[in-house]
């Protein structure tokens, strides 16, 4: 060997050299395999061999004894940092199997589960069989949302499937939504969906997700969706680690109806609650008496109509967004409580001539999901009748035999006097692309500001006068 040269060049046995190649499983020596060129990755991905040309030679990833290894032990900690990064960012993209149909899912060995997205088909699935779940993934609940105010805004129904050897196992309805330049997939009902989730067969654990798993759905089905962006989940069970979870702004409250009337009365003020409903009585007595009733069908446009009345004047009062104004919104609350299928209920308080309070909602599976509620601000509205429903509404839906009503999200001053429950609610966003990262971190910041706002009196109201202010402008 000539003084000075460098140890790393000295000739090889043939089938010595050894270089790192990437494939699914990680990285791989192959001693067969000629070294590429000095400052070359070598990649093993699911079709064919690749390499990326580099200009220096600290960049080849390779062994201790491969031919053009560099000699500095200095370089050693960068060269481990770039196969850090390696491993990292480039197994994503050239690791995944193969997809080439939407036949060909990707399969789940530990829970023999395959997936995919569907554009179309989903709501037959849930039409077909009995799923456990809330109603706001129902088939009736979406396919109305989807007629209405998902199609008015453009955007694109979508349904994540999962399949056993049994057939549909479970589904997850979703929509795509255009954000700027994001796609943005969610849960339909924005919020007039009190709690969401998966909707799966009796006694099947709802399956797990990661990024993975979504992005493998997706490539067959020629999808490009930025991130996730799912709201008020009661349960996250299904919700990886990939994914970025944090409490919700609101929880939810909830009337538990076990012993009836006289159990609810029993946990708090029931004297109060028993001397004001007494009062309520007396009031409506003087002036012809009261009904409670379920609106019948026929009759629920103009009950309908009367809600939308007492909610304008009620938001315009207090100088604030009115959500039930949005584009669409009407008509998909007028679809939805006429549509079958679906055991919606429309309760009212009726009397002096009028509507004096009222609440919807949908009963599955023993509970009764109020959606929303409103009272006329006449001068009736000192005797409280929105109380006077509530009081009507747990002594019926007690006798019927349902276990639970549920008010939503959202504090007020009567849940807290008669919820037993409050159920917390989580809120979880996933990055599927470098643009979505960006919407991610947008994400948290509004999160952040929106949840510093409720939780600080003087912010919010800083924020309800420049609203103020904004709407007479």
């Amino acid at each position: 060997m000539v003084k000075g040269e460098d140890r790393a060049h000295r000739p090889r046995p043939p089938g010595s050299e050894i270089c790192h190649t990437r494939s699914p499983g990680g990285i791989q020596r192959t001693p067969s395999a000629p070294c590429l060129p000095v400052g070359h990755f070598a990649f093993r991905g699911n079709r064919s061999r690749l390499a990326i040309p580099t200009r220096h030679p600290l960049f080849c990833i390779v062994r201790k004894n491969c031919q053009h290894q560099p000699s500095n032990p200095l370089r050693q900690p960068r060269r481990r940092f770039l196969k850090f990064l390696w491993q990292v960012k480039w197994r994503q993209r050239f690791g995944r199997p193969a997809i080439t149909s939407s036949e060909d899912l990707l399969a789940m060995p530990a829970l023999s589960l395959r997936f995919g997205f569907f554009a179309e088909g989903g709501g037959d699935a849930l039409a077909d069989r009995k799923y456990v779940g809330t109603p706001f993934q129902s088939a009736g609940f979406v396919a109305a949302w989807e007629r209405t105010r998902g199609r008015l805004k453009r955007r694109t129904p979508l349904w994540l499937v999962a399949e056993d050897v049994g057939g549909v196992a479970a589904v997850l309805p979703l929509e795509v939504d255009r954000r700027g330049p994001w796609r943005v997939a969610t849960f339909p009902g924005e919020t007039h969906a009190n709690a969401n989730g998966w909707r799966a067969r009796p006694g099947f654990a709802a399956p797990r997700l990661t990024a993975e798993i979504l992005a493998a759905a997706a490539r067959p089905a020629d999808l490009r969706i930025d991130a996730l962006d799912l709201r008020r989940m009661p349960d996250t069970a299904f919700i990886g680690p990939d994914f970025d979870r944090r409490p919700a702004i609101e929880e939810r409250f909830a009337i538990s109806l076990a012993g009836g009337l006289e159990a609810v009365l029993a946990r708090g003020n029931a004297k109060r609650k028993r001397k004001k409903f007494r009062s309520q009585q007396r009031f409506f007595e003087q002036r012809g008496g009261y009904v409670f009733q379920d609106t019948p069908p026929g009759d629920r446009p103009t009950a309908l109509a009367t809600f939308f009345d007492q909610k304008r004047s009620r938001f315009a009062e207090l100088k604030m967004p009115n959500p039930f104004a949005d584009a669409g919104i009407k008509a998909f609350l007028g679809d939805l409580f006429a549509a079958p299928g679906i055991d919606t209920r429309l309760y009212c308080i009726l009397g002096g001539g009028g509507i004096k309070a009222m609440m919807g909602g949908i009963v599955e599976n023993g509970v009764f999901w109020g959606m929303f509620s409103s009272f006329s601000d006449d001068a009736d509205a000192d005797v409280s009748p929105g109380e006077l429903l509530l009081w009507n509404l747990v002594e019926r839906l007690a006798d019927e035999g349902l276990e639970l009503l549920d008010l939503g999200p959202g504090e007020e001053r009567y849940k807290r006097s008669w919820c037993d429950r409050v159920i917390p609610q989580y809120d979880a966003i996933l990055a599927l692309t470098a643009a979505g990262s960006l919407y991610v971190a947008a994400a948290r910041l509004r999160g952040q500001f929106v949840r510093w706002v409720k939780t600080d009196a003087r912010m919010k109201s800083a924020v309800q006068r420049v609203r103020r202010h904004l709407r007479r402008s």
